[in-house]
């Protein structure tokens, strides 16, 4: 049987878990290359003086659409000032759309409150500009099954992350971050590959890329 290749291709937005099916039977050389970005929102700007509402735990921003339910944020000074009270550098927020309307949003503690519409209590207004940029909050994980029910159940409706009997890869996965991901592996000693994408709110961008080499066939 003569060496054969494939290249399999998945791009798009995952604001819940999400995962993509590989087959691996009959391969010996597998690689994914992986590529995250906080996708879909931009930095936005407020005063941390002026556009702060301690009565109802607002933000006022010109763009406040631009972030989804839920969006992982975090909050900095451009330059010299103080965030609002209740507010911290260096901790994630989740967006709450207050009032789009009238440019208004609330931040929340966890990506479950912000769902609730629950915000953090904001206690008192800050100094200088805010900057509230969105920021990853997941998982990466590389499963492997011998099973091929667990493939063919799940490839063929979409990209469904049932449970299934699949084994995470050791060393294979981590926290989701803005860049790029490799796994290789020159022994295939399983017949199906599954990335999973554990999105804990706002949205994931991926850009996945699969090859694999050897005497299988493509998926």
């Amino acid at each position: 049987m003569s060496v054969s290749t494939f290249q399999k291709e998945y791009s798009g937005t995952a604001n819940v878990d999400t995962a993509f099916y590989f087959s691996a039977e009959n391969f010996n050389a597998l690689s994914v290359h992986a590529v995250f970005s906080a996708s879909g929102e931009d930095p936005v700007t407020f005063d941390a003086d002026l556009d702060v509402n301690p009565t109802d735990d607002t933000i006022h921003t010109d763009t406040p659409y631009l972030f989804e339910i839920g969006a992982a944020v975090r909050l900095t000074i451009d330059g010299v000032g103080s965030l609002p009270g209740g507010l911290a550098l260096n901790t994630t927020y989740y967006v709450i759309q207050y009032d789009i309307e009238n440019d208004l949003l609330q931040l929340a503690s966890s990506y479950q409150n912000a769902l609730d519409g629950i915000p953090v209590d904001i206690i008192g207004a800050g100094e200088g500009t805010a900057v509230i940029t969105p920021f990853l909050v997941g998982n990466f994980k590389l499963q492997q099954s011998d099973f091929k029910s667990d493939y063919e159940l799940n490839e063929s409706p979409g990209n469904e992350a049932s449970a299934g009997n699949w084994i995470d890869i050791p060393s294979q996965g981590g926290a989701v971050a803005a860049g790029t991901v490799i796994y290789g592996s020159t022994v295939v000693d399983y017949q199906y590959l599954r990335v999973l994408i554990e999105s804990e709110g706002g949205n994931v961008g991926y850009s996945l890329i699969a090859y694999a080499r050897g005497q299988g066939f493509a998926p």
